[in-house]
């Protein structure tokens, strides 16, 4: 049986990267969204081109501008697979190929990520520190798109991290908003929450100075 399939990984600055299976006879998306982080709404679209092969289009976070780019359907199952860069800047924003190529690099990725939290030292203080090293580079992405704000109306936010939470402060009313770290169904939980808006206190117990 011929597997009709080929297989792409994301690089994004949000921590962890997957291996996600792409069907040569399904489309993925009709757009994409800078702030998409789950397999429901994939950070990219996926088509066939009007001229052959795959029209695969991704977001660059360096240049903010979506690329279209256009992968003969035998290179995508080409041995050692392909990376792809963005046409202006050459970030690396994806890797693409066979199977068992795309997951040695997501491997390799997630142990430098590993390697990376634990020379930081996050093992000593957080009860995920993985989860929490995703989730802060999620937070500081949603911030940079003003997608965090407070009911107040403002997008002036702070923030706190804890050994099992990071506590978001609203700097104009004191409001706050907690997100769990335990466990990667808590990154799950969080990534749907877009955009992340702090409910506004009542009678906050004091404003948020710095």
């Amino acid at each position: 049986m011929i597997d009709a399939r080929f297989y792409i990984t994301i690089f994004r600055d949000t921590g962890q990267v997957k291996m996600v299976p792409i069907s040569l006879f399904r489309r993925y998306g009709d757009h994409i969204a800078p702030d998409a982080n789950d397999d429901l709404t994939l950070p990219f679209s996926v088509k066939r081109g009007s001229s052959g092969g795959m029209d695969l289009e991704l977001f660059c976070v360096d240049c903010q501008k979506s690329h279209v780019f256009n992968l003969e359907l035998k290179s995508l199952r080409k041995k050692g697979g392909n990376y792809i860069y963005c046409p202006q800047c050459q970030l690396e924003l994806a890797f693409v190929g066979a199977k068992q190529d795309v997951a040695k690099v997501v491997d390799r990725r997630n142990r430098e990520i590993e390697a990376l939290v634990h020379e930081m030292g996050l093992d000593d203080y957080f009860k995920n520190p993985l989860v929490t090293y995703d989730m802060i580079n999620y937070i500081h992405d949603m911030a940079e798109s003003k997608k965090i704000y407070c009911e107040c109306g403002s997008h002036d936010i702070t923030a706190t991290v804890n050994f099992d939470k990071i506590e978001l402060f609203c700097k104009k009313c004191g409001s706050s908003y907690i997100i769990n770290t335990r466990d990667k169904y808590d990154l799950e939980r969080a990534k749907k929450a877009r955009p992340i808006i702090i409910k506004q206190s009542e009678s906050p117990d004091k404003l948020i100075k710095y």
